[in-house]
């Protein structure tokens, strides 16, 4: 159940981290993919904080579902033989940001065409705190901003909540971020609510073995997949919606690579504003 009125919250945050149970935040993300197509989309991201591990980790909410399903039903397969699953019916993310934080240390993690990035990064964000308020719902707020990624954000965060945490890479500030936004308004990220999360610490399967880089060979490998989307079809793999990469015997038809890449270059085209302007 997820809780949303302001006493309940700062009650939870207090008894919750006393006793260091885990904590679960949602996001919602409202953002523009296209810099040339004006349509806004919106995503729903879980924060979970797992404190006796100081860690936390940043999902998008229908890639976290999916994957943690996927994971069941595998280890469901190996005790009673095959399972079927209809991977269509499953909730697709529209955006999949990921970000891993470890004793305030965070990495970023980046995903296309089969591959996973993990960019380390251990640059703290630098805020400026002003004396501007306002109550966004029943939160009071107050308001902070930074630069990061290329973009300016404006941030505010609750007064009465003394949590440093917040949606992606914004945290350490004297309370839990309730909104922030770009200047631009293309990405905007809004509290929706809490909950106690009593599993264990989990981080998606699809992340754990990604290729530790750097942000300028990340950017040079996807350069070259926006300048060749159907490298891959050509080879015989097929990347499926889960990030999936499968060996297909004898390839594809050129009927078929030819249209899936058609594919890819739209979906590159109408996702080329990402949240960070590298």
């Amino acid at each position: 159940m997820i809780i949303k009125k302001t006493s309940y919250i700062l009650f939870l945050f207090s008894f919750l981290f006393l006793q260091s149970q885990n904590i679960s935040i949602f996001y919602q993300l409202d953002y523009k993919p296209s810099k040339n197509i004006d349509t806004i989309r919106n995503d729903l991201y879980l924060l979970n904080i797992y404190p006796k591990e100081n860690k936390s980790t940043f999902t998008n909410y229908a890639f976290y579902k999916t994957d943690s399903l996927m994971l069941i039903l595998k280890e469901k397969s190996n005790i009673s033989g095959s399972v079927k699953l209809d991977i269509s019916s499953l909730s697709q993310s529209k955006y999949p940001l990921c970000v891993s934080t470890e004793n305030n240390k965070f990495s970023i993690f980046k995903t296309f065409d089969g591959d996973s990035y993990k960019l380390e990064n251990n640059n703290s964000i630098k805020w400026n705190v002003t004396n501007e308020k306002k109550k966004i719902e029943e939160w009071n707020c107050q308001q902070a901003y930074c630069e990061y990624g290329g973009r300016k954000w404006i941030a505010w965060f609750a007064i009465d909540i003394p949590s440093p945490f917040g949606p992606y890479v914004f945290n350490n500030l004297p309370g839990l971020i309730v909104d922030i936004s770009d200047a631009e308004n293309e990405y905007h990220f809004s509290l929706k609510g809490i909950s106690e999360n009593n599993s264990p610490y989990y981080f998606p399967e699809i992340y754990q073995n990604s290729i530790v880089t750097t942000k300028q060979k990340y950017l040079k490998a996807y350069k070259n997949y926006v300048s060749d989307p159907g490298k891959k079809l050509r080879e015989g793999y097929l990347v499926d919606g889960s990030g999936q990469v499968i060996k297909v015997n004898g390839g594809f038809s050129k009927k078929f690579i030819e249209t899936r890449t058609n594919a890819f270059k739209k979906d590159i085209e109408e996702n080329n504003n990402d949240i960070e302007k590298f």
